[in-house]
């Protein structure tokens, strides 16, 4: 092992790969004797090709809607990628249209892996021949969506941003707030729940 001061090491951060380029590891490089670590200490000599990740494949190519260069592409990649979207019956994706409320359950239901469920509620406008009934009635036995006093789910309307926060806030464990205050200009407008 070479004796090496930390002036003549190079860190080098981990840059996670996309469609457009390579990524890599984490890692520590000597220039002057062209060696590479994966740790700073220098135990665990490696190479140039075991610090390379491999760019990943590019799935938002296949959507003739979603544009490259637009700062959702990444975003698009990793939802079709982990199965949270498939797109439309189409071939689009449609970036930019709102999420409807029966989406957003099958978005959640998709990354959960589409478990079993007992379903334990009705809503009046969701039958077993929607294509989203499994999400919700999922979504519906986890407590995440509770539909409206009416007994309907409305899973055609879109959904507004005070819903999805909910939906994820439920969906990650219900967390108690720090602060129960809201600091927007606009946090009269929001519903008590």
């Amino acid at each position: 092992l070479p004796a090496l001061g930390s002036e003549t090491l190079v860190h080098i951060d981990a840059v996670a790969p996309d469609c457009h380029r390579i990524g890599n590891i984490e890692y520590w490089y000597c220039p002057e004797c062209e060696q590479f670590w994966q740790d700073e200490a220098l135990t665990q000599l490696t190479n140039s090709k075991n610090v390379i990740i491999a760019a990943t494949g590019c799935l938002a190519k296949d959507f003739p809607d979603v544009v490259l260069s637009e700062w959702y592409h990444n975003a698009v990649d990793f939802a079709v990628g982990n199965g949270y979207m498939k797109g439309d019956a189409a071939g689009t994706f449609r970036p930019t249209d709102p999420i409807t409320r029966a989406e957003m359950a099958q978005i959640l239901y998709n990354a959960e892996g589409a478990p079993e469920f007992t379903a334990d509620k009705t809503f009046s406008d969701v039958t077993e021949a929607d294509w989203f009934y499994n999400a919700v009635m999922w979504a519906a036995s986890e407590g995440l969506v509770k539909g409206d006093p009416t007994g309907t789910y409305r899973p055609e309307d879109k959904i507004t941003r005070e819903e999805m926060i909910t939906i994820i806030w439920r969906y990650q464990g219900s967390e108690e707030p720090t602060s129960t205050e809201l600091t927007f200009v606009d946090a009269a407008e929001a519903y008590d729940w």
